[in-house]
């Protein structure tokens, strides 16, 4: 698992390797190579969530850390080889080596669009309305526009949980494209104006969402009640079809309600990862 370009020993890195890895974080994360099924483990959205650019990295036999100001995050890619891992850490892993579950929402697509349920029917025909247009997007200043209006409308909630709101992953995830991540990344645009963005980081045949943001309180913008389970739909049908994708991963609910019962709309299953 180590690259041949690190020198691995007793849990230390050679700081030859680190300074070579400093000049650019996120261009080296996103030349690993690992297949994940967890959205936790999605190389673009451990970068994105946990501030790879800033931070940066380590590599080991058994995984990755990443050394945030406040804590340390080891992602665990084997089973065995762990007589160094920090016991205090966020200790993650895909196999069931830790005790705490967390459980995330998952969709087959060849499943879910052979149903043709009623709201997949509408998310499917949804770019075809008069004043939506769904197009390709990379990083411009649309993103503060939707970015700031979206943060500010969440703040403004009451059920929000400022402590534990974390919006800035979100808006790191739009640069990743630009630093060799492989990211399917759309832009909504209702009777020209900028509405939504939404993107989702690829692998094979998986798909992980790794932000959804939306002016969704602007009654300018809002043509019919369901337009963000449509946009979602739409996309993942774009995904499935052009994109040879066969499942997506949403990531957890995280305990919120309203992000639970959003998630949890269409027919879905469960990926588990484990954490000490």
């Amino acid at each position: 698992m180590c690259d041949a370009s690190l020198s691995v020993s007793f849990g230390r890195i050679e700081s030859s390797a680190v300074s070579f890895f400093k000049q650019d974080w996120l261009k080296q994360f996103a030349a690993l190579e690992y297949q994940s099924k967890s959205h936790t483990f999605n190389k673009a959205v451990i970068a994105a969530y946990y501030n790879v650019k800033k931070y940066g990295f380590e590599q080991w036999p058994w995984g990755l850390t990443v050394r945030q100001s406040k804590r340390i995050v080891n992602f665990v890619l084997k089973e065995d080889d762990l007589l160094y891992l920090n016991p205090d850490a966020l200790n993650l892993s895909e196999h069931a080596i830790f005790r705490k579950k967390t459980k995330e929402v998952c969709y087959d697509l060849e499943k879910l669009f052979s149903e043709r349920l009623t709201a997949i029917k509408r998310g499917i025909g949804f770019s075809e309305r008069a004043d939506i247009e769904i197009d390709d997007y990379k990083k411009d200043v649309r993103l503060d526009l939707i970015y700031n209006g979206w943060k500010q409308t969440k703040e403004a909630n009451p059920k929000t949980f400022l402590m534990t709101f974390n919006p800035a992953r979100y808006y790191r995830s739009y640069e990743l494209l630009d630093h060799g991540f492989d990211v399917y990344q759309k832009i909504v645009l209702v009777k020209k104006h900028p509405y939504a963005l939404i993107n989702f980081a690829l692998q094979g045949e998986h798909a992980f969402e790794l932000s959804f943001l939306s002016l969704y309180k602007d009654p300018e913008l809002k043509l019919i009640n369901d337009q963000n389970d449509c946009i979602i739909v739409n996309c993942l049908f774009d995904l499935y079809k052009l994109h040879n994708v066969k499942y997506v991963n949403l990531g957890t609910d995280a305990g919120i309600k309203g992000l639970k019962f959003f998630k949890h709309k269409l027919p879905n299953f469960e990926q588990v990862v484990y954490q000490s």
